[in-house]
């Protein structure tokens, strides 16, 4: 089991707490959540009945990255639902802003260990990637966005001094 809820988790369940205090019958929420893909934290440490705030009947439904993220973005699918956050910053340039961020992160990855290289590339540290190319299954995913600014701001690895390509 994990050893404790994350502080933010807390906040954000007692303000909603305060405000079913006002409705007299509890709020259905549709919580989904993406599958932990971490290695430290395997599906069955995630205990969903433990949060269960007094008002709401939540429903909570594990589903894999890739769909959780579409059906938010795409079809506003959930009450509450896992994010990408650079997905989520694109939605900042629209109005009316269709999401608020509540400050809870599932996912905790050190991005520093996500860089993978040829061997026969040449590489043998950061600064060796000026000039290459650099592929990700997409520029806007959460994790390249992270590793190019790890490499922009602790390498001096400008995001326009290698050639990023995307697919897969």
């Amino acid at each position: 089991m994990l050893a404790q809820r994350h502080p933010a988790l807390d906040i954000a369940l007692d303000a909603v707490d305060r405000r079913v205090d006002l409705i007299s019958e509890n709020v259905d929420l549709d919580v989904r959540i993406a599958e932990v893909q971490e290695p430290h934290l395997a599906q069955d440490d995630v205990d969903h009945t433990r949060q269960r705030p007094d008002g709401i009947d939540l429903n909570y439904l594990i589903q894999p990255v890739e769909e959780t993220f579409f059906r938010m973005l795409r079809y506003r699918g959930f009450d509450v639902a896992d994010m990408s956050l650079s997905s989520n910053c694109v939605t900042l340039l629209r109005d009316p802003r269709p999401f608020v961020a509540i400050p809870v992160f599932p996912s905790r990855m050190f991005r520093h260990s996500r860089i993978y290289v040829s061997s026969a590339a040449g590489i043998g540290s950061p600064g060796d990637l000026v000039g290459k190319r650099v592929a990700s299954p997409e520029y806007q995913m959460t994790a390249p966005v992270w590793i190019r600014g790890v490499l922009q701001d602790e390498y001096d690895v400008a995001v326009d001094g290698v050639t990023h390509l995307t697919g897969g």
